[in-house]
């Protein structure tokens, strides 16, 4: 059977006071150039890009990433413009949002599908067709939505259309009710995570729940003329800016539909048509490591570790989760907000996991504790260090009893402006009481930064190695089999068997690319590669130990974490978290 895939949870949020002057728009012309405008509307400047394009974002290293119909382009922030991909044959890219594992995902209205493009290969690999007309070339939008689902907004047949993508590619169609627009000209977000799409014919700006429920929230008749296309939500002060692609014009709307202003028109804007929001650095937030990356143990002191290009100050607040799987119920769920260089507070959410609150708060440098169902930290052993682009939390936690177990180190990081997204950075093993029958011992290494690595995975069974049916290995960025490096060793003797890598669509029933060891030749997907003459295992007394040397693909860039799970005819140990890699 497939693994079920699990959804991810939003970065959390600290109220943190707003940060004058911190925003900064782009706006792509058709043509080129990309216009840098600040949220004043003064001093303007021209980014080269002789590609120009229908849409485009901006990834976490600050380039421009722009859909030029016959190619996905990257525009440095100097103007140094490379193509990433070529459109293929029949395809037209004219739209894109970066996913939380940095690829891009691009909407291609010739073929009426959406496509995802490896940041790291530039592989191009088609997610999903959605329905429409096929012999016309809608307007198209992409964006991500805080769970990583695409969200596509289309006017095929002169009448919008929004669709739900899942990154495996099930779409769901949202039924729209309400006065449905015949055009749409650019989409983006709220601050509830609804979707802000502009009217290009009616001049209106019109919120979509994900339900379906369409209201208007702005419109007036100089909209209307001026044809609406790009429209971004500014990251500070919530307002939406739209670009007028006939006037040449932004314009201002508050969010609750109040406060029109029209704040920027004329040269150098020439047939504008999308429009981004960054820090004036044009920086980006990051996780960088966590030590100890893995081990066990009822009470450590971790170090984490962050960075932003534009300097540690920028970071509005740091996350860390700790949990066997991305949730944060029932989680060891931390945010930290500097407000100094050795400054700033630890809130600690409740066991409920609402990013939102209650928490139980602590203050660097402080000798206090905050404490929920799973952990607790211990002020007077703890300490935060901002300088340069980095900012280091050391963080004394000791563990519940009851939150015994394998558990993931996630890590986020954000500003007003970016957020990083969630990053598996480390494993720790919280002691419980030892299972009767089989269970996972442990991985050595627990953390790998290479994309060729040889691992080496204990298992143990009470009832004798001999009682262990299938020994697993699950390395992917949550416990799903698809698109991972899905491993089972079927155990023969002492030192034989035969290893099964599940194929891409990840059903433990197979199909599988197999080896028998002792044996020679390799077995892959297209996220691994396993030489079975480096192969080994070893059973003796109720311990099994079972060595693999792992080359992971490019394609397979990011952070991972490598899962154990382990049964017998009759029991099972369920899957582990026993470490992490980055491939890079």
């Amino acid at each position: 059977m497939k693994l079920a895939a699990l959804a991810a949870v939003a970065c959390l949020v600290i109220p943190s006071p707003a940060i004058a002057d911190a925003v900064t728009y782009y706006v792509l012309n058709e043509n080129g150039p990309i216009i840098r405008i600040p949220s004043d509307g003064s001093a303007t400047a021209t980014i080269s890009d002789p590609y120009g394009g229908d849409g485009f974002a901006l990834d976490n290293l600050g380039n421009f990433i722009a859909a030029a119909v016959s190619a996905l382009v990257q525009v440095s922030p100097s103007g140094n413009a490379v193509v990433i991909a070529n459109a293929p044959g029949n395809s037209q890219f004219i739209d894109v949002a970066i996913d939380g594992s940095g690829n891009y995902i691009v909407a291609d209205n010739a073929q009426h599908q959406v496509v995802r493009i490896s940041a790291a290969t530039h592989a191009i690999t088609p997610v999903a067709f959605y329905p429409a007309s096929p012999n016309e070339l809608e307007d198209s939008y992409v964006r991500v939505d805080g769970s990583g689902n695409y969200i596509v907004a289309e006017d095929n047949g002169s009448q919008l259309h929004v669709f739900r993508i899942t990154p495996g590619g099930t779409v769901t169609t949202i039924p729209l009710s309400g006065t449905i627009p015949t055009r749409v000209g650019g989409m983006t977000f709220d601050a509830s995570g609804n979707y802000v799409i502009t009217d290009y014919n009616l001049g209106a700006i019109d919120v979509i729940t994900p339900s379906g429920a369409i209201t208007t929230l702005f419109q007036n008749d100089t909209l209307a003329a001026a044809e609406l296309t790009g429209i971004v939500r500014d990251p500070g002060t919530g307002d939406f800016i739209v670009v007028g692609r006939v006037s040449k014009s932004l314009y201002s709307v508050a969010p609750d539909g109040s406060g029109f202003v029209q704040f920027f028109s004329g040269s150098p804007l020439n047939a504008p048509e999308d429009i981004v929001a960054a820090g004036a650095t044009g920086s980006t937030p990051a996780p960088t490591l966590v030590n100890p990356a893995s081990g066990s143990g009822s009470t450590a002191t971790f170090t984490f570790t962050w960075s932003d290009t534009g300097g540690w100050e920028n970071l509005s607040v740091v996350n860390v989760l700790i949990n066997n799987v991305l949730d944060g119920r029932k989680a060891c769920y931390v945010a930290f907000a500097p407000s100094g260089p050795a400054s700033g507070t630890v809130y600690l959410v409740d066991d409920a996991g609402d990013s939102g609150g209650p928490f139980s708060t602590l203050a660097l440098p402080g000798s206090g504790t905050a404490q929920n169902g799973q952990c607790s930290i211990a002020g007077s052993l703890s300490s935060a260090q901002g300088s340069g682009t980095g900012l280091t939390l050391m963080l004394n936690i000791t563990f519940a009893a009851g939150f015994a177990g394998n558990q993931v180190i996630y890590m986020a990081a954000r500003e007003p402006v970016a957020n990083s997204g969630w990053q598996a950075l480390g494993t720790w093993n919280v002691p419980g009481p030892a299972a009767a029958g089989p269970s996972v011992s442990g991985l050595s290494p627990g953390r790998s930064t290479l994309a060729a690595q040889t691992y080496t995975i204990t298992y143990t069974d009470t009832f004798g190695w001999q009682d262990i049916a299938v020994a697993n290995v699950l390395v992917n960025s949550a416990i799903d089999g698809r698109v991972a490096c899905y491993v089972a060793y079927v155990p023969a003797g002492a030192a034989t068997g035969t290893i099964d890598l599940v194929d891409n669509a990840g059903d433990a029933g197979g199909p599988f690319s197999a080896a028998v060891l002792p044996g020679s030749g390799t077995v892959s997907n297209s996220q691994c590669t396993i030489s079975a003459t480096r192969i080994s295992a070893t059973a003796s007394g109720n311990t099994l130990v079972l060595t693999l040397a792992i080359t992971f693909n490019q394609s397979f860039a990011g952070n991972q974490v490598i899962y154990a799970a382990v049964r017998s005819n009759t029991l099972n140990s369920g899957w582990q978290a026993v470490g992490s890699v980055t491939v890079p």
